[in-house]
């Protein structure tokens, strides 16, 4: 990760040390990654997304998962990447609003989406 910076390898040694260490380990690894996330947004939102990814598929933690995306909502919401306009953002929160049956989310996410679809004249 440290040579190729990116989310897939990111989501490769994330899931390497949560087999080999455990999750507590796992998630001392992704909190270690402050600094990148903080400095590059489009990488950031990456990392948010393998962490969430890992708790939902990996941990069965729905309620983590769910707060990680909102934690890079939050943090990225004023930046040149918002997490409205990232596909495997709105595509990962959509399952996890699926699993608690979260209708205001759910709105959300689709209002944010159709927006982002409509102000980019069909692209998301």
């Amino acid at each position: 990760f440290k040579d190729i910076p990116s989310g897939f390898t990111f989501s490769l040694l994330l899931r390497f040390i949560r087999r080999i260490e455990g999750k507590s380990a796992a998630r001392k690894f992704f909190s270690s990654t402050f600094d990148i996330r903080r400095n590059n947004p489009k990488l950031g939102l990456q990392i948010y997304i393998a962490q969430a990814k890992l708790e939902f598929e990996v941990n069965c933690d729905v309620i983590t998962a769910v707060n990680t995306l909102n934690l890079a909502r939050s943090f990225y919401s004023n930046t040149q990447y918002p997490v409205g306009k990232d596909v495997s953002y709105v595509r990962l929160m959509c399952r996890l609003c699926i699993s608690l049956g979260d209708v205001p989310q759910m709105r959300w996410l689709y209002q944010t989406a159709m927006d982002n679809v409509i102000q980019s004249g069909g692209e998301m």
